[in-house]
């Protein structure tokens, strides 16, 4: 039997609650990912909610 080895890098669609949490889980546990987001940092930095999260994004 042969073992191969792959290496591959997880890419997560959407810069919200779920995928920034979900980014820290795999870089936490050293897998390689990268976080899309459609709309630039700039952008939403400026917005009235900015850095607040709803309570139901945190009700699992």
């Amino acid at each position: 039997m042969t073992s191969t080895s792959e290496e591959t890098t997880v890419i997560i669609v959407g810069a919200g609650v779920s995928g920034l949490t979900l980014a820290s889980f795999l870089r936490t546990s050293g897998v390689a990912c990268v976080v899309l987001e459609r709309i630039d940092r700039a952008r939403v930095e400026v917005r009235q909610r900015a850095g607040v999260v709803d309570a139901r994004a945190v009700r699992m």
